[in-house]
C-alpha cells in the first residue's frame, strides 16, 4: 500500500513538473504578437545595442528615408512629385458602429460602384467597424464580388470571437505571452476576410484602388493614431508594408472593457559612431498601445482633410495658370444609431444585476463622448443637428442647386446631406487647424429677395471661395437620417414625383415603410454581430441595413442627381444609372413589427420595437 501510495505521488510529481515545463516552454515559443511591426533598420530591433550609422540607416527618420518600403494606398498625405494624384480628390469616410456600420457601409459602397462613383474614390478613412469593410474592398477593389462580400459582413465575429478565447491552447497564450485578445479577433478577421494580408498587398493605387486608412486612439497621449507610411516611419521608425491589415482594424475597434490595447514597437534611432569612452548607452524600444478610434475620429473625416489639403496644395502647383482649381468630393458614411429615444426616461433605478458589483455606466459615459465627438466633427463641415438651429440655410437646400418648381416645398423642410464648405489651405494658423473650417452658409431670403436673384440669374449661387481657402463638397449618408431623405415616387428609370407635404403625402406607405425600417436599423446593437430588435433574425438586420443604404443612396432623388452633376461637370464618369430613379425599392424588405415600449397613460412611452416572431 505504501508503495502505491509512493507511485502516486511520484507519478502527480511528474505531471506536475511537465504541466509547468511545458508552460515555460509555451512562454519561450509563442511570439509576442501584440507588437507585429518591423523596424526599418534591422539593427534596432534589439535593444540591448545601438549600433553606429550605416549605409543603409544613415538618413533614417528624413524625408528620404520616408522613400523607403513605400505604401502608396496608405499614405496620409500627398508629395509635390506623386505622379499618381489624381486631378480630384474623393475621400470616402466610413464611421464606426461594429458590424452595423460594416455592414451599412458595405452596402453604400456597393451602390456607389453602382452609380460609376467608386471607380473616382481618391481615399478610404475608417475607423472601428467601418474599417472591417474599408479594409476588405481595399483587398480587392474593382474584382470584389459584391453578394460573397455581404455573406462576409453577416459574420457572427462575436461569437467566434468567445469560441476562441475560451479554447484551452488559447487560454494558455493568453495567460503566458504577449498575445491578448485583440490578437485573437485578429486571427478571426484574416481567417474570415483578409487572408493574413499585410499592406503590401494592397499595391498600387488606380482606379477602383484607393488609398486605406485605419484610425484608432493613442491611449497614453489621446491622439489619433492613422495606419499610414508616414505615421510608421516617422513615429515608429517602422515598416508598414510587412504589417497585418487585421491588426489595424482590430485596433481601430479595440473598444475598452472588450478588447485589449494593440500595441507597436517604437524602434530607436541608430547611434552615431562615437570615440572610445563616449558612447552614449543605449535606447531601449518604447511602445505605442492603441484602441478605438472612436474618442478621436469616430467617423474617419480628419484623415481625408488631412489628404485633401495635400492634394489641393499639391495639385495647384502642376495645374496651368487660369485652370479650374482641383475638385473635393467626400461621402460621409454614418452609421450612428438614435436608439430609442426615451428608453429609461421612466425608470427610476435604470442599475441591472451587474451594476451592483461594478456599475457599467462608465459604458454610457464613453457613448456620450463619441456622441460629442461626432457632432463636433459633423460641424466642422457644416453637417448635423447643430447648424439646423442657426436658422440658415445650406448648399443642397432649397438655396442651394435646386429647380424653381421645387421652391415652394423644400422651404418646408430643409435637408442637410448635402453642402459644402470651405478648408484652410495652411494650418499653421493658432487653434485646432479645423476649427477654422467654414461651412458656406447661404443667408435666408425674403420672397423679394428670391424673386430679384431669380431674375438675376444669382438664385443658388455659392459664394465666392476666401483667399487661403478651398471648397469641398460633402454628402452625409446618414443611417439615422431615413426619415429625412425627401421623399419620391415612381417607377423606376423614369422621372419620380416628390410627396407633397400634406396628409395625403404623409399617409403614404412610403413613409410608413421609412419609419419602420428606421426603428428596426437604429435600434442594431454596436458589436460585431447583427443583433436588434428582439425576435429580428440576423438576415433581417441585414437586409433592413442594405435597404436603408439603397435607401439614402439611390432614392434620395433630391441630392444624388446633384451628385451626380458634381462628378459630371469636374470630368469623372458616372454610370447612366446615377441620374435614373431606382424605384422604391427599400420596401422590399418585408418589416412585421409590433411595440415593445410599456405604456404610459395609455401611450407608448418611447419607440421600442421587436419583430414578429417568425418574421
Amino acid at each position: 500500500m505504501k508503495k502505491h501510495l509512493q507511485v502516486r505521488q511520484s507519478v502527480k510529481v511528474a505531471v506536475i513538473i511537465l504541466v509547468v515545463g511545458g508552460l515555460l516552454a509555451a512562454c519561450g515559443v509563442i511570439p509576442y504578437r501584440t507588437a507585429r511591426n518591423e523596424p526599418i533598420c534591422p539593427e534596432t530591433a534589439k535593444a540591448s545595442i545601438a549600433p553606429p550609422l550605416n549605409s543603409d540607416c544613415k538618413l533614417i527618420g528624413s524625408g528620404e528615408q520616408i522613400t523607403r518600403y513605400p505604401v502608396p494606398r496608405a499614405r496620409a498625405a500627398f508629395a509635390p512629385d506623386d505622379s499618381d494624384a489624381p486631378p480630384n480628390f474623393v475621400g470616402l469616410a466610413l464611421s464606426g458602429g461594429g458590424s452595423r456600420a460594416a455592414n451599412f457601409s458595405m452596402a453604400v459602397m456597393e451602390q456607389l460602384e453602382q452609380l460609376g462613383i467608386m471607380r473616382h474614390v481618391t481615399a478610404i478613412s475608417s475607423t472601428s467597424g467601418g474599417g472591417v469593410a474599408g479594409a476588405y474592398y481595399a483587398l480587392r477593389g474593382p474584382d470584389i464580388d459584391w453578394r460573397v462580400a455581404q455573406q462576409a459582413m453577416e459574420t457572427n465575429f462575436l461569437s467566434k470571437w468567445i469560441f476562441s478565447a475560451l479554447r484551452p491552447d488559447n487560454l494558455l497564450r493568453t495567460a503566458f505571452s504577449h498575445e491578448d485578445r485583440s490578437d485573437l479577433m485578429a486571427d478571426i478577421f484574416d481567417n474570415q476576410l483578409f487572408g493574413n494580408a499585410t499592406y503590401k498587398d494592397l499595391g498600387e493605387m488606380g482606379p477602383g484602388r484607393p488609398i486605406f486608412l485605419a484610425n484608432a486612439t493613442d491611449a497614453m497621449g489621446g491622439g489619433r493614431f492613422s495606419f499610414s507610411h508616414e505615421t510608421f516611419h516617422s513615429r515608429l521608425r517602422s515598416r508598414l508594408d510587412t504589417f497585418p491589415i487585421a491588426q489595424a482594424v482590430v485596433a481601430s475597434a479595440a473598444f475598452p472593457g472588450a478588447f485589449n490595447t494593440v500595441t507597436l514597437r517604437r524602434y530607436p534611432l541608430p547611434a552615431p559612431p562615437r570615440p572610445p569612452g563616449q558612447e552614449r548607452p543605449p535606447v531601449p524600444i518604447g511602445y505605442e498601445h492603441l484602441l478605438d478610434g472612436g474618442p478621436t475620429d469616430n467617423l474617419g473625416i480628419e484623415s481625408l482633410l488631412q489628404l485633401a489639403a495635400s492634394h489641393n496644395a499639391n495639385r495647384s502647383l502642376v495645374q496651368p495658370p487660369g485652370s479650374p482649381p482641383p475638385g473635393c468630393f467626400f461621402i460621409v458614411v454614418d452609421s450612428y444609431p438614435k436608439g430609442v429615444a426615451g428608453r429609461r426616461a421612466w425608470d427610476p433605478n435604470p442599475r441591472g444585476p451587474l451594476d451592483y458589483i461594478i456599475d457599467t455606466n462608465f459604458l454610457n459615459a464613453f457613448d456620450a463622448i463619441l456622441m460629442r465627438r461626432r457632432l463636433d466633427l459633423l460641424a466642422y463641415v457644416g453637417l448635423g443637428q447643430s447648424t439646423v438651429a442657426t436658422g440658415n440655410t445650406y448648399i443642397g437646400d432649397a438655396l442651394g442647386w435646386m429647380s424653381v418648381k421645387d421652391l415652394g416645398s423644400e422651404l418646408l423642410r430643409p435637408a442637410t446631406q448635402l453642402v459644402q464648405f470651405d478648408v484652410p489651405k495652411s494650418t499653421s494658423r493658432a487653434g485646432h487647424p479645423w476649427s477654422l473650417i467654414r461651412p458656406v452658409i447661404a443667408p435666408r431670403l425674403t420672397p423679394i429677395e428670391i424673386a430679384q436673384q431669380l431674375r438675376d440669374g444669382t438664385l443658388g449661387v455659392p459664394a465666392p471661395v476666401p483667399d487661403g481657402y478651398f471648397r469641398c463638397t460633402a454628402w452625409h449618408l446618414n443611417l439615422s437620417g431615413i426619415m429625412d431623405v425627401k421623399p419620391y415616387v415612381g417607377e423606376a428609370g423614369k422621372e419620380p414625383k416628390r410627396l407633397p407635404n400634406n396628409s395625403d403625402g404623409l399617409a403614404s406607405p412610403v413613409l410608413e415603410h421609412r419609419a419602420k425600417l428606421n426603428w428596426v436599423v437604429t435600434q442594431i446593437e454596436t458589436n460585431f454581430k447583427l443583433a436588434g430588435p428582439s425576435n429580428c433574425t440576423t438576415k433581417l438586420l441585414q437586409d433592413s441595413l442594405y435597404a436603408a443604404a439603397f435607401l439614402t443612396t439611390r432614392e434620395d432623388h433630391f441630392n444624388r442627381t446633384k451628385v451626380c452633376e458634381w462628378f459630371e461637370r469636374a470630368g469623372l464618369a458616372v454610370s447612366p444609372e446615377c441620374r435614373l430613379f431606382p424605384g422604391n425599392r427599400s420596401m422590399n424588405v418585408q418589416l412585421n413589427l409590433k411595440s415593445a415600449a410599456p405604456k404610459v397613460a395609455d401611450r407608448t412611452a418611447n419607440t421600442s420595437v421587436e419583430c414578429v416572431k417568425g418574421e
